[in-house]
């Protein structure tokens, strides 16, 4: 949870080195919302612009972690500004120490 923090933290104040660290190089971030795949050169890039498009950190309102060794597979629920809701599933790596987010899924949910 505390790398999750990190990414998102980083995420919502543009700071796009920080996010880096925590995601991994080869990080895909997909939402049922969009047909753009972003990769992290993208999203870093949208991060420093402050363009986040439809990727971007949502409130967070409950979250469920299955571990699998040095990977976790993360659902969680969160809330956009519009009120929709949205199922968001993440897979992190735990790679020299320190965890990483390789992929994010993210697509809308029933209330």
């Amino acid at each position: 949870m505390t790398a999750y923090s990190s990414l998102e933290e980083a995420a919502m104040g543009g700071k796009a080195k920080e996010w880096s660290e925590v995601a991994a190089d080869e990080i895909a971030l997909v939402s049922s919302m969009s047909d753009r795949v972003f990769d992290k050169p993208t999203r870093a890039a949208a991060i420093g612009k402050a363009t986040l498009g439809s990727v971007r950190p949502t409130k967070l309102l409950s979250a469920r972690l299955f571990e699998f060794g040095n990977a976790v597979v993360m659902t969680s629920q969160h809330q956009a500004d519009s009120g929709q809701h949205l199922q968001i599933t993440r897979v992190w790596v735990k790679r020299d120490g320190r965890w990483q987010e390789t992929l994010s899924y993210q697509t809308t949910a029933p209330k």
